[in-house]
């Protein structure tokens, strides 16, 4: 191969194929000058005209280039497949899904004559193409969403100069066989790419592809020509050399024979063996793939094109390579780095140029879900899943959903055996350092009462209060069932899983290199973990306080401040607790290293990023939501002058506590069981680990 290349982009001189080639002498001349003149063995002569390629359109090449059409539409299948979401920002970390506003509807019916598929896949392959993709966006009254998208074929745009250097004033469109419109850049979404001496336009990739596509094309209209004027044998019988001469007739009348026979697929004895006369012998000839290297020229054309659009051979059919497990990867990096820069690309220009077209707010935005095929098969997700949470993930009815099945009664309780309890939250009254009780001191009468369930003096640690049960019925005032999210939930364990990373970073190398206790920072840990525990409960009691309030229907919004000390007070307690724990474990796994199935400290910090992350994260929201939603119900009292009570709400048939369901006891008390709300630390981590129990305010 590297041969062929070198006599074909070598200087304009006569050259030779290697001798294993059939097309020995051959002429090349620059496509510019004239053609290629092929001589054959025969000394036939033939003329290959390619000039016509370095004048061919991205559609002519399209259209003849048969590994050009597969990677571009492999590109174009494999972004239009993907399902595309349109969101609401919420706040810093979250956000909502928003499946009825103009933008979704848009995207989901563009125009009346495609569907949201076709309309990326023409994208893609236009920009593939191209380098340059264009939607005429305007107004449709017949649309769903009152807007419409015409993707512009981009052989029909040419750009007009009336603007600037980075946007004309409009752009000419001409649709074959129709007069000249002219649409202004307001009304078009412009795609491209990169172009060495422009601003607006891209640089298509055809013209670097034609270098190589020349070398490809002189060998398949080659190869054409030979088959069209040389002889199309496959067997060849010959006569012994000192054979008597036949005359004509007998020569006619042998071939006649032996055709109405054995020829053409028709004979009586087609597919047989044929029967000769004395001396006579039957060889089969041929030219072969390999003698042509056609199998190499086209891996090699099929490749370079895959280059040149940054996609790995493998995906598009080149399977020297492949085997199960390096294919799988190769998927998983179609997604990454292949379409990656393609998907961005999309997202920013719908994101800052289509939303402000159709008035869409300026918190929302679109986004490709890559996500479900990054994904393993649904064995793996369960496994992983399962090994994370540490019991089940799914309802009975989410996974009969998933089967095509009806719900049934009680399936929408998630089922948690008896013998799972969750981790994180070892006893706030064991291991507590003076340290605690000296910053929490100034709290004393209150916080730490309402934190943990008890009361602080000189003396020490006192024992829980005990609530005041009370059948306070609600009389017909509004009543709100709230929790945390499952967004919230989500975020949080995305912060401990954060944490728990950072930390296991420093721990484990210090360990590595420390003696004694030297390897933990018992105050470091402790502050880091309370201050982002505090940002993340801040933001919820915020949004859980405000809903409750607006369902009560105040006039005053939620003051998150009035309870911003007390909250930091318990979460910086939760986080000596949290940080306790992992102490207590790794102290536990390094007094038995060196036992069979002994747990390392490695093994402590990958369990807390995966079941301790989850299960900590349901613990921490059950608390601030109870938190939260009692002083709501404070703050509704003050602005209502009336009286509130609190409702515990169990949300489980697996929970810890099934006897408080429907409790009622006034704002001002704790409950029968001692807990100001649910998740309250005062009930232990037997009670709190894993409560989803919630709180309801009753406004009389």
């Amino acid at each position: 191969m590297g041969r062929i290349r070198e006599w074909f982009f070598g200087t304009p001189e006569s050259k030779s194929f290697p001798a294993n080639l059939p097309t020995a002498p051959v002429t090349y001349m620059n496509p510019d000058l004239g053609p290629f003149v092929v001589t054959t063995s025969n000394g036939t002569e033939l003329r290959i005209d390619l000039s016509w390629l370095h004048n061919a359109s991205p559609v002519q090449m399209f259209r003849s280039q048969p590994y050009l059409r597969s990677v571009i539409s492999f590109l174009g299948r494999n972004v239009a497949q993907l399902g595309v979401g349109t969101f609401l920002r919420e706040g810093d970390d979250s956000r909502q899904r928003d499946e009825n506003s103009v933008t979704a509807q848009l995207l989901r019916k563009p125009n009346p004559y495609m569907t949201r598929y076709e309309l990326f896949d023409a994208l893609v392959c236009d920009i593939a193409l191209w380098d340059e993709g264009f939607w005429f966006v305007r107004k449709d009254s017949a649309q769903a969403s009152g807007w419409r998208i015409d993707p512009l074929p981009s052989a029909w745009v040419t750009q007009a100069y009336d603007g600037n250097a980075a946007m004309p004033g409009y752009w000419q469109v001409t649709q074959p066989g129709k007069p000249t419109v002219q649409i202004p850049s307001s009304q078009i979404v412009h795609f491209h790419g990169w172009s060495p001496d422009s601003l607006v336009t891209g640089t298509s990739p055809i013209a670097t592809l034609k270098a190589i596509l020349e070398e490809q094309i002189a060998g398949v209209l080659y190869r054409k020509q030979r088959w069209e004027r040389g002889a199309r044998v496959g067997t060849v019988i010959s006569r012994p050399a000192d054979a008597p001469r036949w005359s004509e007739e007998a020569e006619t009348r042998f071939r006649r024979e032996f055709n109405e026979k054995y020829g053409g697929g028709t004979g009586s004895d087609s597919g047989g063996t044929p029967i000769l006369q004395d001396g006579m012998t039957i060889n089969r000839i041929g030219f072969s793939a390999v003698d042509d290297e056609y199998i190499e020229a086209n891996k090699l054309a099929l490749t370079t094109v895959a280059a040149v659009y940054h996609v790995n051979p493998t995906m598009v059919g080149l399977l020297d390579n492949a085997n199960y497990s390096n294919v799988r990867e190769f998927r998983r990096m179609l997604y990454g780095d292949t379409l990656g820069p393609w998907l961005a690309m999309i997202e920013g220009r719908v994101n800052g140029f289509l939303l402000p077209m159709i008035d869409a707010p300026e918190e929302q935005y679109i986004e490709f879900n890559i996500n479900e095929k990054l994904q393993g098969s649904f064995e793996e997700q369960a496994a992983v899943a399962s090994a994370a949470i540490g019991g089940p993930y799914m309802t009975r009815n989410e996974y009969r959903a998933k089967q095509n099945l009806p719900p049934i009664d009680g399936g929408d309780e998630l089922i948690v055996p008896m013998n799972v309890t969750t981790g994180g939250q070892a006893s706030p009254q064991d291991g507590l350092s003076q340290v605690v009780q000296s910053t929490f001191a100034p709290y004393a009468d209150d916080t730490l009462r309402r934190s943990w369930g008890v009361t602080y003096d000189a003396g020490g640690w006192l024992s829980p209060p005990t609530g005041n049960r009370t059948a306070a019925a609600s009389t017909g005032a509004p009543m709100a069932k709230m929790g945390a999210t499952q967004r919230q939930v989500n975020g949080t364990a995305e912060v401990l899983r954060r944490f728990y990373k950072r930390q296991g970073a420093v721990v484990l190398t210090a360990l590595g290199t420390k003696s004694d206790e030297d390897w933990w920072d018992e105050d470091r840990w402790d502050e880091e973990l309370a201050d982002d525990l505090y940002a993340v409960a801040y933001r919820v009691n915020k949004d859980l306080g405000g809903k409750q309030i607006d369902h009560l229907g105040l006039p005053d919004p939620f003051d998150p401040e009035a309870n911003a000390d007390y909250l930091r007070a318990v979460m910086a307690t939760r986080a000596i607790s949290i940080n306790a724990t992992t102490k207590a474990q790794i102290d536990d796994a390094l007094s038995r290293a060196g036992e069979d199935d002994a747990p390392t400290p490695k093994d402590v910090f990958s369990s807390a990023q995966g079941e301790r992350s989850t299960t900590g994260a349901q613990s921490l929201m059950t608390t601030v939501a109870g938190i939260a939603i009692e002083e709501a119900g404070k703050q509704a009292e003050t602005q209502s002058g009336g009286e509130a009570t609190k409702t515990w709400v169990v949300t489980s048939t697996n929970s810890r506590h099934p006897e408080m369901d429907g409790e009622t006891v006034p704002m001002n008390e704790n409950f029968s069981n001692g807990a100001a709300w649910p998740g309250d630390a005062s009930l232990g981590p037997d009670e709190t680990s894993g409560c989803t129990c919630e709180l309801v305010i009753n406004l009389n």
